[in-house]
C-alpha cells in the first residue's frame, strides 16, 4: 500500500518521503525537518508503534502539520481519538485513491 500511494503521490508531482520502519520516522522527530513535510500520511498498524501513537507524539511536540491515518482497522473509536488527535482524516481500507489524492491537493496546493 505504502509503495501505491508513493507512486501515486509522485506521479502527481510531489516529492514523497517513505518511511517503512520506525527508524525511518525519525525525521519527525527534528523541527526543521517537519517543516518542509506539507502532509503526513500514515498507516494505523506499523512494526513499533501505531498511526494514533505517532499523531499523538507529534501533536505534543506541537507539530501540526495535517495528518492523514490509513486503518484496515477503522472502529469509531480509532476515528475518534484521530479526530480528537487533530487528524486531517481517517481513510478505511480499501479506499479509493482518488479519495486520498484530493485531499491531498486540496491540503498542499490549498485548493
Amino acid at each position: 500500500m505504502r509503495d501505491l500511494i508513493a507512486s501515486v503521490l509522485r506521479q502527481d508531482g510531489y516529492d514523497v518521503i517513505e518511511a517503512p520502519t520506525i527508524d525511518g520516522l525519525r525525521v519527525l522527530t527534528d523541527e526543521a525537518a517537519r517543516e518542509s513535510i506539507a502532509i503526513i500520511i500514515s498507516d494505523l498498524r506499523m512494526p513499533g508503534t501505531t498511526g494514533l501513537e505517532l499523531l499523538a507524539s507529534l501533536r505534543s511536540a506541537q507539530c501540526s502539520t495535517p495528518f492523514i491515518l490509513i486503518t484496515a482497522f477503522g472502529s469509531e473509536e480509532t476515528h475518534a481519538r484521530a479526530g480528537e488527535l487533530g487528524a486531517l482524516a481517517v481513510l478505511d481500507k480499501p479506499f479509493p485513491i482518488e479519495r486520498l489524492q484530493s485531499l491531498v491537493r486540496s491540503t498542499v496546493n490549498g485548493c
